[in-house]
């Protein structure tokens, strides 16, 4: 589901929505407490401007980590067919309730394949910065020894 448009903007939508929700926060408003009695109560300002500004962080961070999974997708499936193309697109609208096996599983083990040599860059990356810290370090601890 990390790459079908339906489901990615479903969720946009609602986390615009909850962000939209939580500037009423700061207003007071009345709720019911465990012993049904009515309290009054407001989220502070200070709190709530920093929690809006997280969810702000968390939605650009999604969207933007969306936009890379629908790019990669459209990649992956311009090499299809124009009938296979249209069996994942029926695949994505039914929410996976209609699809056609092959062609599910034929994208499932691309965008696999994919993803996993980029997982596999992202790590060779960081074990080299790991190695040129550690050489760093150990130059530094022998020239403190000499």
């Amino acid at each position: 589901m990390h790459y079908n448009p339906k489901v990615i903007n479903s969720k946009i939508k609602a986390m615009r929505s909850q962000i939209e929700s939580l500037y009423h926060l700061n207003m007071n408003h009345v709720i019911t407490n465990d012993n049904d009695m009515l309290v009054s109560v407001s989220y502070p300002l200070d709190k709530l401007v920093l929690y809006i500004i997280e969810e702000k962080d968390k939605l650009e961070y999604y969207m933007k980590t969306a936009q890379d999974r629908l790019n990669l997708f459209k990649n992956i499936i311009k090499n299809y067919s124009e009938n296979e193309q249209q069996d994942v697109m029926r695949y994505m609208l039914s929410s996976g309730k209609v699809k056609n096996e092959g062609v599910i599983e034929r994208l499932k083990v691309d965008i696999y394949k994919v993803e996993s040599r980029k997982r596999q860059e992202r790590q060779n990356q960081r074990e080299e910065l790991h190695r040129i810290e550690f050489n760093k370090h150990l130059e530094q601890v022998k020239k403190e020894l000499s």
